[in-house]
């Protein structure tokens, strides 16, 4: 279950949408690394709704699903993005999860047995009764998003991508608020069959401990927002084996300015 909103930014991206959502799947993976312990998604900065999210899901500290994502992150390295991107390739129609397509899953998953890994997610979203916790925080959801939208997307300039890179973008654009993962942000993405490929910048959720309000002064924010979906572009040029000679000289170049 996605809440968005759908934007459009400057006249000049007419033809382009970006939205800005919040994603049941986001939270649920989210949720179930921070109960297993992982360290990237306990940073808590969302105040009462982390506070909600102990007292809700602390209880299945011991759960298996809980046990199975503990082994998960020392024998296969699951954290950080890959957890991102086990959730934009699943889908719940509030009373199962289900996988959609695997294929460009992650690269960390490929050992991973994902029908047991799907079996442990169902367990632990129905043993949880998480969608009744989604359900409950629609309304955070929606005043996050609605935040960000205000604060942040007015500095986000998509044309920028294919002025600097020399191509126009073909993919998606989608932005998605963690609310469980603090300071934490991942870039990444996914092409299903026959469909566009779609990028992702999953944005971290995080309160300003004096004033209370999330997102403030968005410029900071967007300069996050760009970097993620910087990866889109980026990463499979890094991918490629013939690039990585060309751009070795390069990061010992900038290696020594930053050591």
């Amino acid at each position: 279950m996605l809440l968005s909103f759908t934007l459009m930014v400057g006249m000049e991206l007419s033809a382009q949408q970006v939205k800005v959502e919040a994603s049941e799947t986001i939270e649920l993976m989210s949720i179930m690394a921070r109960t297993a312990g992982y360290r990237e998604y306990h940073m808590d900065m969302a105040d009462k709704y982390t506070e909600e999210t102990e007292a809700w899901f602390a209880p299945f500290e011991s759960h298996p699903a809980v046990a199975y994502m503990q082994s998960l992150k020392p024998k296969y390295g699951i954290g950080y993005d890959a957890v991102a991107s086990m959730s934009l390739h699943t889908e719940t129609d509030g009373k199962t999860v289900r996988l959609i397509d695997a294929t460009t899953l992650e690269k960390r998953w490929k050992n991973i047995n994902l029908d047991t890994c799907l079996m442990y997610i169902n367990q632990f979203y129905t043993d949880t009764r998480f969608h009744e916790f989604y359900i409950q925080h629609q309304g955070f959801y929606e005043e996050g998003i609605q935040t960000y939208r205000n604060n942040v997307m007015q500095y986000f300039h998509q044309d920028w991508y294919s002025q600097f890179y020399g191509m126009a973008p073909k993919e998606t654009f989608t932005v998605i608020i963690g609310f469980t993962n603090g300071g934490g942000n991942y870039g990444t993405s996914r092409q299903f069959p026959d469909q566009k490929k779609e990028v992702f910048a999953i944005v971290g959720y995080s309160l300003n401990r004096e004033t209370g309000k999330a997102f403030e002064h968005g410029g900071r924010y967007a300069s996050t927002l760009i970097h993620e979906f910087n990866h889109s572009f980026v990463n499979p040029n890094l991918d490629e084996e013939a690039n990585k000679a060309l751009l070795e000289p390069i990061g010992e170049d900038l290696y020594a300015l930053t050591e």
